[in-house]
């Protein structure tokens, strides 16, 4: 049982990694459609009085950014005018990277138990039989 939960906070603090995080400048015109602010990612907004702002983008449009501020009943819908944003640093998840970690750390350590069983009880299992 103990292995088993030292292997789940391993995989959790793995799969954590599998986030990108990138810096937008407004005004500026991201190198790709891909390295763009879309709704969903997670967004730490520097503004330009010194304040920092972290909400979950919901909507963009040329003009502002809305999202929720806070977690759960205390979350708030905010909107933000990109005339007052410094910087915004976003991060997103990717769903194939941590899922495609996750099942190749179950396939190890389901490679790993295989190879102590027949380290141990032999190719037949006869020598756990006792």
């Amino acid at each position: 049982m103990k292995k088993l939960l030292v292997m789940l906070l391993a995989i959790s603090l793995v799969a954590t990694g599998c986030t990108t995080t990138r810096t937008m400048t407004p005004g500026v015109a991201p190198a790709s459609s891909r390295a763009q602010m879309h709704a969903g990612d997670r967004a730490k907004i520097l503004l330009k009085s010194g304040e920092v702002r972290n909400l979950k983008v919901t909507a963009l449009d040329d003009q502002t950014i809305t999202g929720e501020e806070g977690k759960g009943k205390e979350a708030v819908t905010v909107q933000i005018a990109l005339a007052d944003v410094q910087s915004v640093e976003y991060r997103r998840g990717s769903v194939l990277r941590t899922g495609g970690l996750v099942l190749g750390v179950a396939a190890a350590a389901v490679a790993s138990f295989l190879g102590w069983y027949f380290i141990r009880c032999g190719t037949d299992g006869d020598k756990c039989s006792d």
